[in-house]
């Protein structure tokens, strides 16, 4: 971005330049060809007149296409930071819930019975159990059915 806006400036100085350099090889020459005709003058400060004019039309195509570039270049910026800033909350909610697999990965297998009690208390799915705990649906399911067998005998236990 920095480098269109300092090879804009540089083209503005050559181009400043280069009208100084013709403003002052025409004061030379009318100094030097005093004797000369007005017509060969007037000649040359036209043939000036449309090299400036030539050079400042130019100079300004040179500008909007520079503008245009660099407004494109900005629009690209804005847009891809707006992607990093979402990629960087699916990475850390990513992140999030693939510590709480690996956890759930590491546990033994009698804590793994704990979470997957305590999640099917809070109403999460079967599929969504097994996928915390690292283990396939059907275990799952089989954990839970044999807890509430567990539940439902020990109350017929306790209720005699």
């Amino acid at each position: 971005m920095h480098t269109l806006a300092i090879g804009r400036l540089l083209v503005d100085v050559a181009v400043l330049g280069l009208l100084c350099y013709l403003v002052f090889m025409l004061r030379t020459t009318r100094m030097s060809q005093s004797s000369a005709p007005d017509s060969q003058t007037g000649a040359l400060m036209t043939d000036i007149r449309k090299l400036a004019d030539d050079l400042a039309a130019h100079l300004a195509e040179k500008k909007a296409l520079t503008e245009q570039v660099l407004a494109g270049v900005e629009e690209r910026l804005t847009r891809m930071e707006q992607l990093k800033e979402d990629l960087d909350l699916k990475l850390t909610a990513a992140g999030r819930q693939e510590a709480k697999a690996g956890l759930a990965a590491a546990l033994p297998r009698e804590e793994k019975l704990a979470v997957v009690l305590e999640r099917a208390e809070q109403g999460e799915s079967i599929a969504e159990i097994a996928t915390a705990v690292n283990l396939p649906v059907g275990e799952v399911a089989l954990m839970l059915k044999v807890n509430q067998a567990v539940n439902e005998s020990s109350k017929v236990c306790c209720s005699s």
